[in-house]
């Protein structure tokens, strides 16, 4: 399948399309850029956004970026996939080790993992 075939059969998912909805009306209210990702081998690749970067079709590092640690913290087998090579550096607050937990995960997924989406 073509890179532009999977485009246009992607813009034609229900998760897209209520997403781009959602996500407008969340950009609204926060005043910041908001977006959507799924995992992407050793990064996250953005599916929807709206009010600036990232943009759609950007690859992000997953140990670098807040939707991959969020997405790093609930997916173990990813989660060790990522961190088992070496992690480089984005930022200067970037962890790199593999003995730390990926932005702390760990500890963000005890405090969010009963709050529920309204």
């Amino acid at each position: 399948m073509s890179v532009g075939l999977a485009a246009q059969a992607i813009d034609r998912l229900p998760l897209i399309t209520a997403a781009e909805s959602l996500l407008a009306d969340l950009h609204a209210t926060l005043h910041k850029p908001v977006f959507i990702a799924t995992p992407s081998y050793r990064h996250v690749l953005v599916l929807a956004s709206h009010g600036g970067q990232p943009h759609r079709w950007d690859l992000l590092p997953a140990h670098a970026s807040a939707a991959g640690k969020l997405l790093l913290a609930y997916r173990r087998a990813w989660r060790q996939g990522v961190t088992s090579d070496a992690l480089t550096a984005h930022t200067p607050a970037t962890l790199t080790s593999s003995a730390q937990p990926v932005g702390g995960c760990g500890r963000r997924r005890v405090r969010t993992r009963h709050r529920r989406a309204t």
